[in-house]
């Protein structure tokens, strides 16, 4: 008889602690009232929200805060220096790999002094494929492979 009445307290002892806690919770006042700066953030709805068009700026009457005097042209070549000097080749900077690091789980490559992986874009270009020697890049002109320099 003795265990009985233990396994019967013990099954009901739960049921009773649960009915107890519910009774104190309901005497319990739990009113929260939050500070003026808490209620004045939470009373902003989506409604209230208003987007202003970015409008553009026009400046006008701007001059330069160097003076230079016409007579500072005085010994100058009459020829512009971009005819003279070497044009750069393309617009395109050129790309060069530093590094490929290739694990079982990613590979990255070292572009220009950047990290990339497989789906990067670097500038206008995407990174395709890292193999162990070469990266594969597309750009506007088409695809093109890129050896790692020595």
């Amino acid at each position: 008889m003795k265990i009985d009445r233990m396994v019967i307290i013990l099954g009901a002892a739960p049921f009773a602690a649960i009915l107890v806690a519910l009774i104190v919770a309901s005497r319990v006042n739990f009113d929260y009232k939050p500070a003026a700066i808490e209620a004045e953030i939470t009373s902003v709805s989506v409604g209230d929200i208003k987007i202003k068009e970015r409008e553009p700026f026009y400046a006008k009457n701007i001059t330069s805060p160097i003076q230079i005097s016409k007579t500072a042209k005085k010994g100058f070549p009459d020829t512009a220096l971009a005819t003279v000097a070497p044009q750069p080749k393309s617009d395109e900077p050129e790309l060069k790999i530093s590094m490929i690091l290739i694990n079982n789980f990613k590979k990255m490559a070292i572009i220009n002094g950047i990290v990339l992986s497989e789906g990067d874009m670097i500038g206008k270009d995407k990174v395709l494929k890292i193999e162990k020697e070469r990266v594969s890049i597309r750009s506007f002109k088409g695809e093109k492979w890129i050896k790692l320099s020595q």
